[in-house]
């Protein structure tokens, strides 16, 4: 999924499910998803000065 569309333009939501359960992965995955936020919300702003 993230290969072919990695800002996940199609995705309105995720669910990330036992996340207190700390692991290496799991903290990977909550930083990709908030620079994915990051840059969707960037992109939403300079959009709506445009």
């Amino acid at each position: 999924m993230m290969e072919t569309d990695p800002l996940l333009q199609d995705i309105d939501c995720v669910i990330v499910d036992e996340v207190h359960e700390r692991s290496l992965e799991t903290d990977f995955l909550l930083l990709v998803l908030r620079d994915v936020m990051r840059i969707r919300n960037a992109a939403a702003m300079t959009q709506e000065r445009g």
